[in-house]
This record gives C-alpha cells, sequence and structure tokens, in this order.
C-alpha cells in the first residue's frame, strides 16, 4: 500500500482547511485586533455604500470615499473634543490631590489613630498615601493608559485605511 499524498488532503479535505485556518489565526495572533477592526469596518462600510445605493443610485465609488470622509471626521472630531477635557481634569485631579490626602490622613488618624490593633497597618497606609507616592502611581497608570490609547488609535486608522483600500477595489 503507497501513500499518496494528493488523495489523503482529498479525503482529509476539511481538516486541512481548518489546520491552514487555525494555523494562520496563530501566526496574525499579534495583529488580530487590527484584522478584526478591518473586517468590521469593510463590513459597515459595505452596509451603508449598499442601502444608500439602493436609495439613491449613486456610483459606489462615491458612496466609498464619502464614508469614509465621513468616518475620518467623526474620528478627528473625537480626538479634538475628548483628549483637552481629560488632559483638563487629569491636571485638575493633580493639582487636588496632595491636599485630598492630607485630608484623609488627618481623618484616618482622628478616627482611628488611637486603636493599638490597627496602628500597623495604619503605618503603612499612610507610607502608601505620601503624595509623591500617589502622584508617581497615577502616573504610571496615566502612561500605560496613554500608550494604550495611543496603541488602538493607531490600529483604528491603520484598520480604516486598509478597509478603504479594500472596499475601494472592489468600486
Amino acid at each position: 500500500m503507497t501513500f499518496n499524498i494528493s488523495e489523503f488532503l482529498k479525503v482529509n479535505r476539511a481538516y486541512f482547511i481548518w489546520a491552514v485556518f487555525l494555523s494562520l489565526l496563530y501566526m496574525i495572533r499579534d495583529m488580530f485586533g487590527l484584522v478584526f477592526i478591518t473586517f468590521i469596518m469593510c463590513f459597515i462600510t459595505s452596509s451603508i455604500t449598499h442601502v444608500i445605493r439602493r436609495k439613491f443610485r449613486w456610483s459606489r465609488k462615491k458612496i466609498v470615499v464619502t464614508v469614509y470622509i465621513l468616518f475620518l471626521l467623526g474620528v478627528v472630531a473625537f480626538l479634538a473634543i475628548i483628549p483637552p477635557h481629560l488632559l483638563s481634569e487629569t491636571m485638575n485631579f493633580t493639582e487636588q490631590l496632595p491636599n485630598s490626602i492630607r485630608t484623609l490622613k488627618n481623618w484616618v488618624n482622628s478616627n482611628w489613630g488611637d486603636n493599638e490593633m490597627l496602628a500597623p497597618l495604619l503605618e503603612q497606609a499612610k507610607s502608601i498615601m505620601l503624595p509623591e507616592t500617589a502622584l508617581v502611581s497615577a502616573w504610571n497608570i496615566l502612561r500605560g493608559l496613554m500608550e494604550k490609547l495611543f496603541h488602538y488609535v493607531g490600529w483604528f486608522f491603520l484598520a480604516m485605511l486598509f478597509s478603504f483600500l479594500i472596499t475601494s477595489y472592489y468600486c
């Protein structure tokens, strides 16, 4: 009995296709979010284009370009409005943080300062509530969030570009 690879692939075609598909997913696992967002944007744009084209009989290319210009204007408007508000709130938070920590320390001292069982825990909490420690912790959290935000905004713009190229190719 001889082994024939073409017969093996014919018999096990579905398994082979699934194996190739899963291995491709594994290879692009770091960029899966980008591929998924691109797919979603292509799906949304295709649906919008189809509905507008059925109602108004405009050319597909004009509809696709208009939809992506509106997407881009929406994202730019969002980025022009939201980050300045976040920055001002962050600055207010960092300016008010030392006063809030001081008020919290005074409250803890007045309410639980004479409790002997909580004394070791209170000393540890007071060392954590130093303004420098709290500011460094807050800054590290904010920096991590900003890095993730830039990462996902970059992915969104790349996905918008890729989906534009994909949907405009079929015009």
